[in-house]
């Protein structure tokens, strides 16, 4: 229970200290006539809402991208299968004969 509200008390100094430094709210203080102290917060829910797709958008670019960077691309598989195909190919031919003369056959 203890480690639940640490974690929200994280979460909610998190968000307000990056919603102060992208401007999502302004503090303002005034001193009344009579000596009161007025302590007002302005939301400004129309940047919360721009801000929030702007980096939605940009965690989808992201996934987007690792997606396709993790499929490999076919003709580059392609290629190096019939690459190394040959190098196996002649490899192999190499080994035959190293086999043969070591028997005395070659």
């Amino acid at each position: 229970m203890r480690n639940l509200l640490a974690l929200l008390g994280l979460i909610l100094v998190t968000s307000s200290v990056v919603g102060y430094y992208l401007g999502w709210y302004k503090v303002t203080s005034n001193t009344g006539a009579e000596g009161h102290r007025t302590i007002s917060i302005d939301l400004n829910t129309t940047k919360i809402g721009e801000d929030i797709a702007k980096g939605v958008g940009q965690i989808e670019k992201a996934m987007d991208k690792k997606q396709d960077d993790s499929k490999p691309d076919e003709t580059q598989t392609a290629k190096a299968t019939s690459s190394t195909g040959t190098s196996d190919n002649s490899q192999n031919k190499q080994n035959t004969k190293t086999a043969t003369t070591k028997n005395g056959k070659g």
